[in-house]
């Protein structure tokens, strides 16, 4: 009970601003472009539906990761402006969206891109920390399941097909972020779930490996053998829709998503 006591309080704070409406709007205007589209012939405005979704999935991320640290006892998250749910609030123009957004262009990897500097000895247990960092991946999880939702019940079909692949895309990007983001590398989500219950001396390790978190998930996903297709298969699972394996959803989706090459 004490922790849906400590939810509602922090829920109480929510303020959504002008920015936060702006994106939900256009998601809904990009969405009606692209179901208008011509099937099969590449689609600039599924692209941009894409990659407005996926900007609107870092902001829920990261203001996940506030509420539940506002709950924790993190209180400067208000100040901050993080419950605000204003875009400018958790992410650098270059870092969080530009680069992820070309990366997601060439290779179909949803890099993470947000951040919000939060305190952990503000919070009341090790437990609340984890459950910071696990907010955000959840986060991920259920807007994938948003975007499967529609399809699945047949709200949208044939007749606006490049709306399905756009919704299917999204949601197969959401998934790889969520498998990518909970690997247990210094600086992701998942790192951070089972930080609070390491020794400093691990911890120091950690501070080390850090600066080249990135540089790190990257070597994986190219060197380790079966590490990206084990990944990809598994948001390929999660969009198997109308007895068609998701894989063929996510090829042609792709393929739309890349209208410059048509």
């Amino acid at each position: 009970m004490a922790v849906i006591s400590h939810l509602r309080g922090a829920l109480s704070q929510v303020r959504p601003g002008p920015n936060f409406f702006g994106l939900i709007v256009g998601l809904v205007i990009f969405g009606w472009l692209a179901g208008s589209d011509e099937p099969f012939t590449g689609s600039p405005w599924l692209f941009v539906f894409v990659v407005w979704a996926w900007i609107l999935s870092l902001v829920l991320h990261e203001f996940a990761h506030a509420l539940v640290a506002f709950a924790a006892g993190d209180y400067s998250v208000r100040e901050k402006g993080y419950l605000t749910l204003d875009v400018v609030r958790y992410v650098h123009p270059v870092m969080s969206i530009l680069l992820p957004v070309l990366i997601l262009v060439a290779g179909g990897i949803a890099l993470p891109g947000g951040a919000v500097w939060i305190q952990p000895a503000a919070m009341r247990s090790r437990a609340w920390r984890s459950a910071v960092s696990l907010a955000g991946p959840a986060t991920n999880l259920l807007f994938a399941f948003a975007m499967l939702v529609p399809v699945r019940l047949g709200w949208v079909g044939v007749l606006d097909f490049n709306l399905t692949l756009a919704f299917l895309l999204v949601a197969w990007f959401q998934i790889v972020a969520v498998a990518l983001n909970m690997l247990p590398i210094p600086g992701l989500d998942g790192f951070g779930v089972i930080e609070p219950w390491l020794s400093p001396a691990a911890l120091q390790k950690a501070d080390q490996v850090r600066p080249y978190s990135l540089m790190l998930l990257i070597a994986i996903l190219i060197g380790v053998p079966g590490a990206a297709s084990w990944i990809f298969g598994l948001a390929d699972g999660f969009i198997d829709v109308r007895a068609t394996p998701g894989e063929i959803w996510r090829t042609i989706a792709l393929e739309q998503f890349r209208f410059w090459n048509s």
